[in-house]
Order: structure tokens, then C-alpha cells, then sequence
């Protein structure tokens, strides 16, 4: 690809960008379920509740159904909750949480935005190539790169193998630097196997945008799209950009794909869209990716989302998961506190908390043990970004695709690694504060040379 033809329209995307956190559902909405019941018994439960079918996750008792009738008082909904519960053939039976980003606490996060130059973020704004692809240097050579090791592990030739699921919002699958390394996914927002570009989730007037090749980051200027992003645009282009109309969590998927892709690039990623561009979720989706991941060949789940409360169905999708051996991996939050959050809290998840640039605590992190299993860079992480472009980006969102992307590494020299061997290995870490577990993310020493 030549610079003719290659996108190179750079995008400052300052982004703290919440992992997806749910809200209360009340009694009145149009509540739906998730159910999992004992084999041949769901035609029982349905009608002895009245309950409607609307989706199952194949391969399993596990569905997603929703009440005929739900015109009543708190007090009922309670009572219905408890009898479906207490039924002999439902095994669990939950309210099927929405899940919304974003969560963050703008008055704490805004001022990381603009911390020093521009220039000092996005590097070398050059193109090399990269494992099959063409990248952005200052992407490959980043500081975040060479502080857990990355450079070292491809020198060495340990560079990834297997599959790395991304269950996120989508991805650019025509990102140059992306292209080559996906393997088929799936879109549980829309139910199709089809990879819908993340550029198509925008209006065409801003995708068009966003797509452009002949705008040089030099002559850009800052644009504010919402309370979390910012990008650079060309002077002459900025009146054309309507902020508005671009989801708050457009690009996240593709931002956390492009960090596996630096970390293990000659591992594959898998794609699965579970969450819209505006951030919205529910629990069914993602549990179904989670299931979809373990049922068609991923080594290790990147989880970039988190939930408040623990859930059954959650639970036992991620325990389906590494009985089979693959490795799950979740962000902690971002709210800045010591949490209890899922998935990252249950003991067969790697819990992936955020540094800086001088090794301490992002204040957007969430901490303490037993969430945090280890840390990794999260502070003006750059990445790829869609319509070809790279975007800088903070989170705890951006640690964890770090951590996976170990993972991936690891099954290179071990192709049958487990997740306690992964969870063993990934503590073998450069020791912080204990409130960040084992320590920063080292990667020469998690994965040693072969002997």
C-alpha cells in the first residue's frame, strides 16, 4: 500500500472511555430474562409463567425470554422473580441487565486529556510494515510498548499464536494494520456472521470523514465530539464534522483489537460485536459471545467491560470458557476505587488494572486484591482507530487487549497453555503497590526463552 492510497488521516482521540457498567432495570419496562432451565423442561416453564421465547444460545438450555404479562407493582414482580427461581426445572433465572457506557467521572479524568503536546503522544507519524500489515510507527514503537517488553518478545520470535476474541463494539476490518489478522466473528447485535464494518455505525456524511486520505495531522486542530473524545481534524474540515452524531463509544472495539495486534501480531483476532457504538449491552449478548468464543476455537476472551454485581449466567459462560482452556481477561473499571467488579473479580479471570508512564496507579483505575490480577499501560495508549486511522486513548479498556495479547504470546511457546498456567505466568510481573496485584506486566518474564 502506498502513501498515496494508505489513510493518513491521524486522530488525537482522547477518550476515558467507561467500561460498560449497568443500570437498575424497574419493574414497569419491558423487562426481558436470561433463563437457563434442565434439559427438555422449557416448554414447562414457559407456559407455567408465561413466559415468550425470544433468543437461546446454541448449544446450551440457556434463553432469553420475556413476560406476556408485566403490568403490575414491585411487590408481584419481586413474588414472580422468586417463584420462576424456585421452579424444580430452572437452574437460574436473572434479569437480563442493561449495560451502558459510559461510567467515568469527567471531573477526574478530563485534565489527563490534555496533559502534555500532542506531539509527545502520537510519536512518529511515519508507516512501516508490520507482521503482513502496514502500521503507524510511533503505534509499533510507542513508550507503552517498550516498558512491558513487546519489542524484546518479537526479537526473540515470540510474536503470538491462536485466536483472541474481542467481545467489544466491532471492529474496522479493512484497518491496514487489522486486515490481515482477523478470523471470522459474529454480530450479536444484529444476529449475522456478517463483519459489519464500525465505520458504518456512524452517519455516512461523518464516516466520509473519517475515512479521508489527504488530511495531514500537522495542519489539524482539535475538535471536541463529546465529553470524552477529541480528535484532529484539518482546519478546512472541521465545520464539516457534526460531533453529535458520533457514538460515544465509536471505535472502542477497533482501539482494543489494534493492542492485541501490537502485542501478539501473528495471533489471529476474532471480532464479536456484542455492544452497540452508543455502548449499550445486555448480559444475553455477552454471555453469548463469551460462549461463541469457547465453541469456535479462541485461546484467550478480552473482556474490556465490567459489571457492579456478580451474575449466574455470566458466571457460567466464563467457567464453560476455561473448563475448554481458554484464557478470560477483564478490565477492573474505571471509577478510581477499590471495587468489586465482574468479570474480573472471579477467581478464573485475569483482573487487568492501568499505570502511567512513571508506574503508578491511573486514577481512573480501579485496584485492590483479589480484583486486580496485574497492570499494564493505560495512560495515552496508541492505537489503530477506524476509517484507518489511530486514535490515543486511556482506560483501564486499553490495559487489558495488553494483557490477552501476553496470553496469545505464551501460546506460542506453550500451544496448550491453560488459564491457571496463563494466570501463573502473567504474575510473574515487575512488583508495584500491592493494591495492583502481581505488578506491571513483563513480558520477558512471563514468557521466558526457550531453553
Amino acid at each position: 500500500m502506498t502513501n498515496t492510497t494508505r489513510t493518513v488521516l491521524i486522530w488525537l482521540v482522547s477518550i476515558f472511555l467507561a467500561l460498560f457498567s449497568p443500570f437498575p432495570i424497574l419493574a414497569d419496562d419491558d423487562v426481558t430474562f436470561v433463563l437457563r432451565v434442565r434439559p427438555g423442561a422449557l416448554d414447562r416453564v414457559v407456559s407455567e409463567f408465561d413466559l415468550e421465547v425470544e433468543e437461546r444460545i446454541p448449544g446450551q438450555n440457556v434463553f432469553l425470554v420475556e413476560r406476556d404479562d408485566d403490568e403490575e407493582d414491585e411487590s408481584s414482580f419481586v413474588d414472580f422473580l422468586a417463584a420462576v427461581r424456585a421452579h424444580p426445572d430452572v437452574l437460574s433465572f436473572e434479569i437480563n441487565e442493561a449495560i451502558v457506557l459510559p461510567e467515568e467521572d469527567d471531573a477526574i479524568l478530563k485534565p489527563l486529556v490534555h496533559d502534555g503536546p500532542l506531539s509527545s503522544l502520537l510519536g512518529d507519524r511515519s508507516y512501516l510494515s508490520y507482521y503482513g500489515g502496514t502500521a503507524w510507527t510511533g503505534y509499533v514503537r510507542q513508550p507503552a510498548a517498550g516498558k512491558i517488553g513487546i519489542a524484546q518478545m518479537h526479537q526473540h520470535g515470540a510474536t503470538g499464536s491462536g485466536v483472541v476474541a474481542v467481545i467489544d463494539t466491532g471492529i474496522d476490518p479493512v484497518h491496514p494494520a487489522l486486515a490481515g489478522a482477523l478470523v471470522p466473528g459474529y454480530d450479536f447485535v444484529t444476529g449475522s456472521a456478517d463483519m459489519v464494518s464500525e465505520i458504518e455505525t456512524v452517519p455516512s456524511g461523518v464516516s466520509s470523514l473519517l475515512q479521508q486520505s489527504t488530511v495531514a495531522f500537522l495542519d489539524g486542530v482539535p475538535v471536541t465530539l463529546n465529553q470524552r473524545v477529541s480528535i484532529t481534524l484539518a482546519q478546512s474540515t472541521v465545520a464539516f464534522l457534526d460531533g453529535s452524531k458520533v457514538p460515544t463509544s465509536f471505535g472502542h472495539g477497533t482501539m482494543v483489537a489494534g493492542i492485541v495486534r501490537l502485542t501478539a501480531p501473528t495471533s489471529r483476532i476474532m471480532p464479536l460485536r456484542a455492544f452497540r457504538a452508543d455502548g449499550t449491552s445486555d448480559l444475553f449478548h455477552i454471555a453469548q459471545a463469551i460462549y461463541h468464543a469457547a465453541q469456535n476455537g479462541a485461546t484467550v476472551i478480552n473482556m474490556s467491560f465490567s459489571l457492579p454485581q456478580e451474575s449466574p449466567e455470566l458466571t457460567q459462560a466464563i467457567n464453560f470458557a476455561t473448563a475448554r482452556n481458554v484464557v478470560c481477561v477483564a478490565s477492573v473499571g474505571n471509577q478510581g476505587h477499590a471495587a468489586t467488579v465482574f468479570p474480573a473479580s472471579l477467581p478464573n479471570v485475569i483482573g487487568v488494572a492501568s499505570v502511567g508512564a512513571r508506574d503508578q496507579r491511573s486514577s481512573f483505575s480501579n485496584f485492590g486484591v483479589p480484583l486486580v490480577t496485574v497492570a499494564a499501560p493505560g495512560e495515552g495508549i496508541v492505537t489503530t482507530y477506524p476509517g484507518g486511522g489511530y486514535a490515543a486513548a486511556w482506560g483501564t479498556s486499553y490495559s487489558t487487549p495488553f494483557v490477552a495479547g501476553a496470553v496469545a504470546i505464551l501460546a506460542s511457546r506453550s500451544p496448550n497453555v491453560t488459564p491457571d498456567a496463563a494466570d501463573a505466568a502473567v504474575r510473574r510481573a515487575t512488583p508495584l503497590a500491592a493494591e495492583l496485584g502481581a505488578g506491571l506486566l513483563n513480558l520477558p518474564l512471563a514468557v521466558p526463552r526457550p531453553q
